[in-house]
This record gives structure tokens, sequence and C-alpha cells, in this order.
């Protein structure tokens, strides 16, 4: 039996966290302890698949990571933190896959998501996101079964969709949910393309103060 504390403290480091550098710890339910947090204080970049089919881990406890590269938390169904999302600007493709736990995001600088970066992460109902993302790629919320409330906040232009399929199987596709863009793009985003499929699911984000501050 293989024994693993629950809690890993990575003391100096570095600002890097190596390419699966946690890979499938714990994912096994035949381990006598499950790997729950990692506090890697100085974390800023997190490569590819470095916490992949981690299942029980529940913590990445760092001061602000920047980028999160493709896979880093895939098949993670226990995440609930990853640490200060304010810095974070790129986040790979797949990076959070059926991270089932999640429920609420703020992405202030993001510019960056890649295909299917939240794509089954069925618990998630809310992601803010700032003023420097132009672009939802193909299958990003896919299967986000709960997501009611998406926040794009770019002022100056309408956030692309690629594909209509980036929010299928969402509850905002299912007409649960909506998506929150400034008031003074809204009839750009009713007649946009692909966007122009979800137009009863548009509002103004200055209408509605209580979800969007």
């Amino acid at each position: 039996v293989v024994k693993i504390s629950p809690k890993i403290i990575m003391k100096n480091a570095g600002s890097l966290i190596p390419q699966m550098c946690f890979e499938s710890w714990s994912s096994s339910p035949n381990q006598a302890s499950q790997l729950e947090t990692v506090e890697w204080q100085d974390a800023k970049i997190a490569n590819e698949a470095a916490f992949q089919k981690c299942y029980s881990l529940k913590r990445l406890i760092c001061d602000g990571l920047e980028k999160i590269n493709s896979n880093v938390f895939n098949g993670d169904k226990a995440l609930i933190d990853f640490g200060d999302t304010s810095n974070i600007t790129y986040i790979g493709i797949q990076a959070f896959m059926a991270c089932t736990a999640l429920t609420s995001l703020k992405l202030p600088s993001v510019t960056s998501l890649g295909r299917s970066a939240f794509s089954g992460c069925t618990g998630l109902a809310k992601i803010d996101i700032g003023e420097k993302f132009s672009t939802i790629d193909g299958g990003v919320f896919y299967g986000c079964s709960h997501l009611e409330t998406l926040i794009l906040r770019k002022p100056s232009s309408v956030v692309k969709l690629s594909y209509v399929a980036a929010l299928n199987n969402s509850g905002i596709a299912s007409k649960k949910g909506y998506v929150y863009v400034p008031a003074a793009l809204l009839e750009s985003y009713k007649t946009a393309t692909n966007w122009v499929s979800f137009a009863s699911q548009l509002r103004a984000i200055e209408d509605y103060p209580e979800i969007c501050s």
C-alpha cells in the first residue's frame, strides 16, 4: 500500500511547477491516504499535466499563478481551489476538464482559454472573465451543465464565439442561464456570428449589479 501525506509543502521550489510533476498521485483507491493539498507559494507557471488525474486533490495553495498549461488539472474531480486567480493570463487546452467540484471562478486578467478548458465541469455555475479576453474557442464550456452565469467584461468589442458547440450541453444552451455583457455591446452580441443562437440568453452587465458586481 502506498502512503501519501494529504498535504505536501514545496519550499523554495521556484516559480515553475514541472510537467507531470504530480500526475496520477492519489489516483488509486488502494492508497492508504490521499493527496488533498499542495502548497507551492512561489508558483507562477504550471506546466503540462502537472496535477492530471490527482483525483483527490482539493487545493493548490500559491500566491498567484499566471499560466496554466494544457491538462494541468484534467480529471481532478475534487479540486475546489487553485490559489489566487487574479494574475492568471493563460489557461491551456483541457486544463480543467472534468473538474466537477469547481463552482465559481473569477479570471480578471485572462487573455486566452484553450479548447475544452472547462469541458465537463458539471459543477461550474458562474465564471467571470475580464476585459482582456477576446475569443471563446471550441468546446471551452462544453458539458458545463450547471453554468448559469457567464460574464464577459471586454468593453471595446464583442468577444468572438468561434463555435456554438463551445457552449453545448451547458446551462446557457439549455436556457437555464445567461451571458452578461457590457450594455453598449448588447445589441451587437445579439446579431454576432454564433452569438445569435443565444440572443435570448444575453443580458447587460449594468442591469444586474447583484450578479455582476
